[in-house]
């Protein structure tokens, strides 16, 4: 026994000196990068407790993490990235290998912080471990801007499982030298001034905070803010992204997503708020994110006629506003914003995957929403009277000037307080009295009426001293006047007031939406076509297929859209190969117009929603998406088409 204990001592202190070399050498917490460890904690309880936003977010980030988990990784020796401009394709399809493993890395390491299931931790690992031990080159001309702008989603994977006792020693030390002897030098060449800069100085800042590298990180922190300073004009406008044209809105975009999500690296790292920093030459991030927010919250007509005109190619920029408007506890932003939540990254139109990573998953990694929408009270003077109500403010502790009073009775006596909610949710209903006195009532019947239902609860109106704010209850109600409290004079002792009614919110609505998808099985078919499940990952029970050929053969998904507005249209397909068209025409016919779009059909895998683009439609069933056999190689697929309400 003796024995036992001089062992397990001396083994005890092993681990106590392990534990004290491991945090000597720790500069940083992890996680710690873009999301703290007691932010984790805020969160898990948000989705725990089922509150909106939260949960809702959190389902549409499990969707990317669960699909994660059929995923193996895609890396390769040298990563050749040609330019996007001389060839879109060539570029689209050697960076989604990266944009896959950033999106099932990153998806599965916040999976496991959330829901402590180690088969995610494994999965981010498993991507991690295999970029690390293959890739050993970034080449081609757009080589060294994608494998930031992608690539970071591994770094930020990297510092979610840091912690995790399943990555082993060796195998974060291989993902530390990759990132050392690889990545850093490459993105380290970047010099110049646009977002490739800023980008750069993302991935860096995120690199050495994996790496507990103060030195380097205290280096790159300067270079951001000269960056911040040189990047910024006076007007607020980033000169190196007005020459782009049409484009120039996006690239204002895509510049401040990255300058901004390094600075919140910073921030959690090491405490400096380049958030709220002015430059010598008072340059801000904050000009910089005013100036564009004023253009895209409905405004992008007015866009300089200088830096390409109001025919802009981009403007919705919500996933980067619902992140600042926590930061910067800003009204405007949350506006603009919570009406499309759950918000989640860019997404690339051509892959289907993120564009980039840089807000990710906002939504689901605020710890907190802005109360934007006031608390309702409404005073004794705008309620709604039945029968006769005096006026007194011979009681002190009253609500404004004064109150009401009337004799008990039969119930015929009615007060009303009705508020115009301006948006559904959860609300805690309060009263406020005057001092009581033994003539009041004290089972004074105020009764609420919510949305479903009705509660009397009965107040003694004696109490004394009065003047404060008292709960009825938490009830939920529809937007509008349809809600209202009423007390009445069916009450004991001489009289019954009335006062003041608070209606405060607590868990506004997740706005309705909606989702119509049509498969393969409910489209309408000219020609013909053959139902097969051979290749897997399909929707439904099967998908559909043709051989190709002039055009005549068709395919048309036609959904009977219950209301009017802006939809995004997505296409689902299977597992490809070979003998599928590479430019399927897939065109999306919108209220004014129509839009064609060539898929590639061999990728695989397959078994997800892609983006075709997002287009305007009257209601009813006059829209409708249509694929002919008018494509290369041997056979068209078709098989669910989904349009979801923007």
């Amino acid at each position: 026994m003796m024995k036992r204990i001089r062992k397990l001592s001396m083994l005890g202190l092993t681990v106590v000196l392990l534990f004290a070399m491991a945090s000597a050498a720790q500069a940083y917490p992890h996680p710690g990068g873009l999301v703290t460890s007691g932010e984790w904690d805020t969160i898990d309880s948000k989705i725990d407790a089922n509150l909106y936003p939260w949960a809702e977010a959190f389902d549409s980030m499990m969707e990317d993490a669960d699909a994660a988990l059929g995923e193996t990784g895609h890396a390769i020796a040298t990563l050749n990235i040609p330019g996007y401009y001389a060839n879109p394709s060539a570029h689209d399809a050697a960076k989604l290998r990266l944009e896959i493993d950033a999106q099932s890395a990153y998806a599965a390491a916040v999976a496991y912080r959330l829901t402590d299931d180690t088969d995610y931790a494994d999965k981010a690992k498993e991507i991690l471990n295999d970029w690390s031990y293959t890739n050993t080159a970034i080449t081609g001309t757009d080589g060294r801007l994608v494998s930031a702008y992608v690539g970071v989603g591994l770094i930020n994977a990297a510092d979610l499982i840091k912690d995790y006792s399943g990555w082993s020693a060796a195998d974060k030390t291989q993902f530390g030298d990759w990132l050392t002897n690889v990545t850093l030098p490459v993105w380290d060449s970047i010099t110049f001034t646009s977002n490739w800069r800023d980008w750069s100085l993302y991935a860096q800042i995120a690199s050495y905070q994996f790496l507990d590298d103060e030195t380097a990180m205290a280096s790159e922190v300067n270079q951001l803010k000269t960056q911040i300073d040189v990047s910024i004009a006076d007007d607020g406008f980033l000169p190196d992204e007005t020459t782009r044209g049409q484009n120039s809105l996006w690239y204002h975009y895509f510049a401040l997503t990255s300058m901004t999500a390094a600075a919140e690296i910073v921030k959690n790292a090491t405490g400096e708020d380049l958030f709220h920093w002015t430059s010598p030459n008072g340059r801000s991030i904050k000009q910089a994110l005013d100036k564009m927010f004023y253009y895209v919250d409905g405004h992008v007509s007015e866009w300089p006629t200088a830096y390409g005109g109001g025919n802009q190619s981009f403007s919705n920029a919500r996933n980067l506003y619902e992140a600042m408007a926590e930061i910067y506890a800003d009204e405007d932003y949350e506006d603009y914003v919570k009406s499309s939540r759950p918000l989640q990254g860019r997404i690339n139109y051509s892959s289907g995957y993120y564009h980039n990573h840089a807000w990710v998953y906002p939504t689901l990694l605020r710890t907190s929403f802005l109360d934007t929408i006031a608390d309702i009270i409404i005073d004794n003077d705008e309620a709604e009277y039945t029968g006769t109500w005096s006026t007194s403010s011979f009681k002190s502790k009253k609500y404004g000037a004064d109150y009401r009073y009337t004799a008990v009775g039969t119930g015929s006596n009615k007060m009303r307080w009705r508020p115009d909610l301006v948006t559904a949710g959860t609300y805690s209903v309060y009263y406020w009295l005057p001092d009581g006195y033994t003539g009041y009532a004290s089972n004074a019947p105020f009764t609420v009426y919510y949305d479903g239902g009705s509660e009397t609860t009965l107040v003694n109106e004696q109490v004394v001293p009065g003047g404060s704010w008292k709960l009825l209850g938490t009830y939920d109600f529809a937007a509008g006047t349809g809600g209202y409290v009423e007390l009445t004079n069916n009450a004991n002792s001489t009289n019954v007031i009335g006062d003041a009614i608070k209606f405060v919110i607590e868990d506004e609505a997740p706005p309705t939406s909606v989702e119509v998808i049509v498969d393969n099985s409910d489209a309408e078919q000219t020609g013909t076509w053959n139902v097969s499940d051979y290749k897997p990952r399909e929707y439904g029970d099967d998908y559909a297929y043709t051989a190709t050929g002039t055009g005549s053969v068709k395919m048309r998904w036609r959904p009977n859209l219950p209301e009017a507005g802006t939809y995004s249209v997505y296409y689902w397909l299977p597992d490809g190969y070979g003998g599928y068209a590479s430019n399927a025409p897939f065109t999306v016919y919108y209220d004014g117009g129509s839009d064609t779009k060539t898929v590639n059909e061999q990728v695989a895998p397959g078994g997800s929603w892609k983006l075709l683009g997002s287009y305007v439609f009257a209601s009813g069933t006059s829209g409708y998406v249509e694929l002919t056999n008018n494509a290369n190689n041997t056979y068209v697929v078709g098989d669910a088409i989904k349009f979801v309400k923007n």
